[in-house]
């Protein structure tokens, strides 16, 4: 057009539809990176490539962290082990030390039984029990006149002697004999603290049947070999023997004071009758003689 008389015409900008983009008044195409076309992604500043992994010497890959160390199921290492408790150390080595202590004790026993049983008399003589008894001496009508004896003894079986007789005796000497088989062990330890405390042999522990060891096997004489001895012989006298028999080598060989041997013999000395006659305090008084014989109702009426 002609510039004379008119105002400049400015060209009209396109219409822009709904929903498109209105043209600025700068181009709006940025410039590309050579080699790149439209659409395709644009590189960053690092690279996006990662080097090939190297493959071992056999070929293969290695395996990535995940799978050499088992991933998620890789084991656990093993648990230490507790240590035990001092408490039960020590009740470990008490049952042992007492096993070993038990064992070198039943050894120790063993040895020393067959070392003392070799000589032991033995208890069968018992049977044929003839102790030395009263002479008499007779006049030409038949009465007797006299007496000779070394012992005063008058034999007599169990049943002729008082029930309250043996009573007497079973309590001063022997309580638990009808349940015992020869030894009592709580008079043994009775009679052992006894000696401990003293320092000396004062007590003996003795049961009926040792009695009897004693008497008629072995010797008086305190020692501990001797208390073996007798121990071993009372537990053969009660396998051997009833205890009425071996009450009746009891209360017939024991002396009881006034050169009287048995029961019979001392309740004739000192009562004027049989055994089997006694009264309660009579036999009490008898049963009290067996320790200290002097101790008699004759030497002491009181």
């Amino acid at each position: 057009e002609e510039a004379s008389g008119s105002r400049p015409v400015k060209a009209a900008a396109p219409r822009v539809r709904g929903g498109e983009e209105r043209p600025s008044g700068k181009p709006s195409v940025k410039a590309s990176a050579p080699g790149v076309r439209a659409g395709d992604e644009r590189p960053s500043g690092k690279s996006s490539v990662k080097a090939p992994a190297s493959k071992s010497p056999d070929g293969r890959r290695p395996a990535s962290k995940a799978s050499a160390s088992g991933g998620g199921n890789r084991p656990r290492p093993p648990k230490a082990k507790k240590k035990k408790s001092l408490f039960f150390r020590f009740v470990v080595w008490l049952f042992w030390m007492g096993l070993g202590l038990a064992v070198i004790g039943t050894v120790a026993a063993i040895i020393g039984y067959s070392y003392l049983s070799q000589d032991l008399p033995s208890v069968e003589g018992l049977r044929n029990y003839a102790p030395p008894t009263v002479t008499y001496i007779y006049s030409d009508d038949g009465r007797v006149v006299g007496e000779y004896y070394n012992e005063r003894r008058f034999v007599v079986p169990v049943e002729r002697i008082s029930p309250v007789v043996i009573n007497a005796f079973l309590a001063v000497e022997d309580a638990e004999f009808y349940n015992h088989k020869g030894i009592n062990p709580k008079a043994l330890v009775r009679a052992f603290l006894a000696n401990l405390k003293s320092d000396a042999i004062v007590q003996g522990g003795s049961t009926i049947t040792q009695q009897v060891v004693k008497t008629f096997l072995l010797t008086s004489e305190r020692s501990y070999i001797r208390k073996i001895k007798e121990m071993i012989l009372a537990v053969r006298i009660e396998r051997n023997l009833k205890k009425e028999e071996i009450l009746y080598l009891y209360l017939n060989q024991i002396y009881l004071g006034k050169q009287a041997y048995g029961v019979e013999a001392a309740a004739r000395t000192y009562f004027g009758k049989s055994a089997l006659d006694l009264s309660i305090s009579e036999a009490a008084q008898l049963a009290g003689i067996i320790r200290e014989p002097n101790n008699n109702p004759l030497n002491k009426p009181e």
